[in-house]
């Protein structure tokens, strides 16, 4: 009876030791898992900065392809022009002003790039062009 006993006894502290080791594996699994999505939701939040840094970068140099004074009287003539290339383009717009008489015409160009993308980016600005 005694061997009875004792062996009762080791198998209730191996159930509870078993129980402690089963609790401990489940919290470091739960810090392991809240430790890669934190990681996980990084780098996606890293590419899509990313990719937005490059339609920037893209749509300034639309920016400045259309800052030409050939485009720009072009705009003016004819009341629009647009330009376009790989992921973005730019509209040239006659600005409307209050006072239009003056020596020089305002364009507004509009330039939106990184659509394909995902993340698309749109960038305004005024140039100035004799008239």
């Amino acid at each position: 009876m005694a061997k009875t006993l004792i062996s009762v006894r080791n198998r209730q502290e191996r159930g509870a030791a078993l129980l402690e080791a089963a609790i401990a594996v489940g919290i470091v699994a739960m810090i392991a898992a809240t430790g890669l999505s934190a990681f996980s939701r990084a780098a996606t939040v890293g590419r899509v900065a990313e990719v937005r840094l490059d339609a920037l970068a893209d749509a300034e140099n639309a920016l400045e392809r259309a800052s030409a004074s050939g485009f720009l009287a072009q705009a003016l003539i004819a009341g629009s022009a647009d330009l376009s290339g790989p992921d973005w383009q730019v509209t040239a717009l006659p600005y409307m002003a209050d006072d239009n008489t003056g020596p020089l015409a305002l364009i507004e160009l509009i330039a939106v790039a990184g659509t394909e993308r995902g993340a698309p980016v749109t960038l305004k600005t005024l140039r100035t062009i004799p008239r």
